[in-house]
């Protein structure tokens, strides 16, 4: 076996998706060009949301590549600093046993518009996820207001499919881009566009 760590070269095609389904196995994923997977940590689920190990295996045993983000709910980063620690400590957890090498990113959902408003809540959630989910490297899924105000924090930044969100062009602080919805799957498909580690044992 090799790995577990492989970088996604730029160009590179994954999807995310709440629940694992018959029209997007692995097996669909690899004749459709992707090669990695965006997989949930959450506390609770009602709909299959939480990423398993089963799961992790399959994929893996298919050459798709995987990385973690934790959600809760949409408005889990306007929660400031007390819910990013508790978030934060519970996604890295998650992640050692489910044996997630360290170092990768561990991403924070940020799945609504990050405003001048309300940017001090949601910096201050970043920061405190940080500290938490650490040696894991923190990644965002968030609106580029919200990636360039955590830029000193070096994060690996995923921009929405919400480009309305994003008051700002992509720069060095997106790596992976969220693409419109491919339909056939009800996936949401992703673009590396800087180069990213993920897990893949092979």
């Amino acid at each position: 076996m090799s790995g577990p760590i492989v970088m996604l070269p730029v160009g590179a095609k994954g999807v995310d998706y709440v629940h694992p389904a018959v029209n997007h196995t692995p097996q669909w994923m690899v004749e459709n060009g992707y090669s990695f997977a965006c997989r949930y940590v959450a506390r609770t689920s009602r709909i299959g949301k939480i990423v398993t190990s089963a799961e992790v295996h399959q994929l893996h045993a298919a050459g798709i590549a995987v990385l973690l983000t934790y959600e809760g709910s949409a408005n889990d980063v306007f929660g400031g600093a007390q819910a990013g620690a508790a978030h934060g400590a519970f996604a890295k957890s998650f992640a050692q046993k489910l044996g997630y090498p360290l170092g990768l990113p561990v991403f924070a959902a940020a799945d609504t518009d990050v405003t001048s408003s309300n940017l001090g809540q949601a910096v201050a959630y970043m920061r405190a996820f940080h500290d938490a989910v650490h040696p894991y490297t923190l990644g965002i899924y968030g609106d580029t207001l919200l990636l360039a105000a955590l830029a000193d924090l070096s994060p690996v930044g995923w921009e929405p499919q919400a480009r309305s969100w994003s008051p700002k062009e992509p720069t060095g602080t997106v790596h992976i881009q969220q693409q419109a919805l491919n339909k056939e799957a009800s996936v949401d498909a992703n673009l590396v566009l800087v180069s990213v580690p993920a897990w893949l044992v092979q």
